[in-house]
């Protein structure tokens, strides 16, 4: 649970969906460590006390979670690739909604297989939840189907694997 991961402007857009009425379970999945930028437990357990999330504690198991999941939702800020999260979450059909970082765009391609927010903006981030909470749900469908279709045209093992081939190669032979 760091800072930089978007945290709190998840909790916040969570709370604003919440006070428009709408019925949204916005989930925290994660562990916690000595990080300076690490968000305290105490934290944490207070938003779930208070029903703005719900935390799910952590887990290695995560094919479970996703697979119950409606969309992924990634406000992460950190300087990243493409975050392992969305990519397991589009791999599984489900849609992204993820903060506009040049990993994150790599993958998501606008109201095409999910949605781009600013960077820590909850207002941006809260509109784009609410965007996709009013998709019907062949929409959200097919925007998981788009976020597979991507991963397999992209991101498949076999196409990195290939990329490194291709690159350990060239360092070897020049």
């Amino acid at each position: 649970m760091i800072r930089y991961k978007g945290i709190y402007e998840f909790v916040e857009a969570a709370r604003l969906l919440r006070q428009k009425g709408l019925a949204v379970n916005c989930q925290l999945l994660g562990f916690f460590d000595d990080n300076p930028a690490a968000i305290p437990q105490s934290q944490i357990n207070e938003w779930h006390n208070n029903r703005i999330i719900d935390y799910l504690g952590h887990t290695d198991a995560v094919a479970g979670i996703i697979e119950q999941a409606d969309c992924i939702v990634l406000p992460s800020y950190y300087r990243e690739g493409i975050p392992l999260s969305l990519l397991e979450g589009a791999s599984m059909c489900k849609a992204l909604i993820a903060a506009d970082t040049s990993g994150c765009r790599t993958l998501i391609k606008e109201g095409v297989n999910g949605y781009l927010c600013k960077e820590q903006d909850v207002a941006s981030l809260a509109e784009k939840m609410t965007t996709y909470y009013y998709l019907s749900p062949a929409e959200k469908k097919q925007m998981g189907i788009e976020g597979r279709s991507t991963v397999l045209e992209r991101f498949a093992n076999d196409i990195i694997v290939d990329i490194y081939r291709t690159k350990i190669n060239s360092i070897l032979h020049s």
